[in-house]
């Protein structure tokens, strides 16, 4: 058994699931080494009630994909006993297993994260928001007129009212841009045009994109205080092609780069650990 030489932070699901006190919940678990000593813990407990409101993603091919990105190992889910579930089956509230894949691994190794803009740094997720956070922002703001008149992917507003380019993952992660084999990132797939306050609660990890595939994308809000300049909630607010102004699908965001920040997003509010660098 191998010791997990990190930080632990525990309770880190609090506050998502204070945003749905009444929702029923599906909690998976797993047996995990922490601190050279195997134990259970939540790798995800999702209120379904959010999860209802995200049709796309409402059904256990999701629930196995965040649960997956909870540690380093394959596994599959199972019931409380360890039975395979049938995930064809309609989601349903209750308690749940994460059982390894290959036989000759018995305990999983959970996945390091949410990681911070340094490595080593604390996230900002666990810091106050300071609205005068900027350091994910691109080094210049939108300059011709068509880049003023591009609409920020998840609200309304134009580049002209508070709209700038931010980077999808912090550009001072060298490591972590090597390790994905992302090149470019000052092309446009790297980054996403967003209002000034959806910039700050994206890089605090509050609310991410989800990639459905062909273009498409969902956005997912686990702070439930997140609304748009109108009082709406974009959770569950699904993003076609035609909302970027892109001129060919290369320069859609990177799906491996929205699926890294979705992650830190998992690991801060599904996950009932966070293990720091």
């Amino acid at each position: 058994m191998t010791a997990t030489a990190k930080k632990l932070l525990r309770g880190t699901n609090s506050m998502f699931l204070n945003g749905w006190p009444n929702s029923p919940l599906l909690t998976v678990t797993a047996v995990v080494v922490l601190d050279d000593e195997a134990e259970r813990v939540a790798l995800a407990t999702i209120a379904l009630d959010w999860l209802a409101q995200s049709e796309d993603t409402y059904d256990w091919d999701y629930v196995h994909h965040v649960v997956q990105e909870g540690v380093e190992q394959a596994g599959y889910l199972g019931d409380e006993a360890g039975e395979p579930l049938d995930t064809d089956s309609p989601l349903r509230e209750g308690n749940f297993t994460f059982v390894p894949a290959q036989e000759d691994v018995q305990f999983f190794t959970p996945t390091v994260g949410p990681v911070g803009e340094e490595k080593g740094e604390l996230p900002r997720c666990f810091m106050a928001i300071d609205d005068n956070d900027n350091n994910t922002l691109c080094d210049s703001p939108p300059a011709s007129e068509e880049e003023e008149m591009a609409i920020c992917v998840v609200t309304d507003c134009t580049s002209a009212t508070y709209c700038w380019p931010v980077h999808i993952v912090p550009p001072s992660r060298h490591d972590i841009w090597d390790k994905l084999g992302v090149s470019g990132r000052y092309e446009l797939s790297a980054g996403l045009l967003l209002n000034l306050c959806f910039y700050t609660m994206f890089a605090h990890y509050a609310w991410s994109i989800y990639p459905l595939g062909d273009g498409e994308f969902v956005v997912h809000c686990f702070d439930p205080t997140i609304k748009t300049p109108l009082g709406e909630s974009p959770h569950g607010y699904v993003i076609t092609r035609e909302r970027f102004n892109i001129q060919d699908d290369t320069e859609l965001p990177h799906e491996d780069l929205l699926r890294w920040h979705y992650r830190q997003c998992v690991l801060r509010h599904l996950r009932g650990i966070a293990v720091l660098e």
